[in-house]
């Protein structure tokens, strides 16, 4: 069974994880958003409220605290939208790696992005679970890799292979 799948693009392909999204993260993202609407929501009877029915003046405290509220209200909503796990993008068409999380509406967050030339090699090693490797592209000057994939031995030694082909190949 397969941890990750190649998803096909107009300009190469992406990487994705397919494993199991931690139920606490799915747990912080859905009390982010009930939060979220509730600020948000706050923040307009704030600002509102007093003008359209209380006949009372817009002072300086209420914009303050609709403004913080509203802040607050965005960054937990935002939080709530993005997205649980990075993918790797492969552009042929820039000759970019791109590291990214995708969001559920919008565009997805960038991480990082490399060029082709930024990598010396493709590192294969255990997991450190029987029959699992992870495999991570090593970067040229010696730095940090970057993680590509964990998968059964087999499908890592198919992957190495095709991104080898598909990467260092152009160089």
């Amino acid at each position: 069974m397969a941890s990750f799948e190649i998803v096909r693009m107009d300009w190469g392909y992406a990487l994705r994880p397919l494993m199991k999204v931690q139920k606490r993260i799915l747990v912080g993202q859905a009390l982010s958003y009930i939060i979220g609407v509730c600020l948000a929501v706050v923040a307009l009877g704030t600002f509102l409220v007093p003008i359209l029915f209380l006949d009372g003046a817009l002072t300086s405290l209420r914009i303050g605290a609709a403004g913080i509220s509203g802040a607050v209200a965005a960054y937990l909503l935002w939080f709530a939208s993005r997205g649980t796990q990075s993918e790797v993008q492969i552009d042929f068409e820039t000759e970019t790696i791109r590291a990214v999380v995708p969001h559920r509406g919008g565009a997805p967050t960038l991480l990082g992005a490399y060029p082709f030339s930024a990598f010396s090699a493709l590192l294969r090693r255990p997991a450190g679970v029987a029959g699992l490797s992870d495999l991570a592209l090593q970067a040229k000057d010696g730095g940090s890799a970057l993680w590509l994939a964990r998968a059964e031995t087999a499908e890592i030694a198919a992957l190495q292979s095709r991104l080898e082909r598909d990467l260092f190949a152009r160089l």
